[in-house]
């Protein structure tokens, strides 16, 4: 696990394996060959939810391509594009992600019209930064295939935060375009790549 999280400091794996295990988001499950790593499907699973989870509002879709791609990048130098110190931010505002904007909310459960925005200012305190400056930089920084993983939406003095829905979203439907322009870098890549993935099979197809 430590190999393909790509945190070679022993210290802050330990200190963070420890946490997945003590607040129980990790499993560790004894067998013939040693300890066996589980999720705990309480907070996460892959697959087809089920029909009462589909209903909820506390379903996040995460889709792990897309994320383990953003995880595994490396810059020109060949070294690791985006610390794990900074990618954890995509994951500690995942409860304030409201499911009809996908904009960092109030009350993220609520629809649109029962809600308002957080500020960034807002969101810069809750996480601890001094400066809204400090955190605008670190989410405007952070890219897949060329496209903001964060958006900052800015309204007159005002600016939000809406995060890419083609790595997180939480309704059943289909995002609007309204929310997906801004993606839209994202959105082609990912038709790409089914094109080229279905021309593949096809080929394949052809030559059985």
């Amino acid at each position: 696990m430590q190999k393909l999280l790509l945190m070679p400091n022993n210290k802050r794996f330990y200190s963070f394996y420890y946490k997945l295990i003590n607040y129980g988001v990790v499993l560790e499950v004894p067998s013939g060959i040693g300890t066996e790593l589980y999720w705990n499907s309480k907070y996460h699973f892959k697959g087809t939810a089920k029909l009462s989870d589909k209903k909820s509002n506390n379903l996040i879709k995460l889709y792990d391509k897309q994320l383990r791609e953003l995880y595994l990048s490396i810059d020109e130098k060949g070294k690791q594009k985006y610390r794990p110190s900074n990618l954890y931010i995509l994951f500690t505002v995942l409860p304030f992600v409201n499911y009809e904007t996908n904009l960092k909310s109030v009350d993220a459960d609520k629809p649109a019209n029962e809600t308002r925005p957080l500020l960034l200012t807002e969101v810069a305190k809750i996480f601890g930064f001094s400066r809204s400056a400090t955190l605008k930089r670190i989410l405007k920084g952070i890219k897949s295939h060329d496209s903001p993983v964060f958006c900052i939406i800015t309204e007159g003095d005002h600016e939000y935060i809406r995060i890419n829905p083609f790595l997180v979203w939480r309704n059943t439907e289909n995002p609007s375009p309204a929310i997906t322009e801004t993606f839209k870098a994202t959105e082609l890549f990912l038709k790409a790549k089914r094109f080229k993935h279905s021309q593949t099979n096809l080929v394949k197809g052809t030559t059985q």
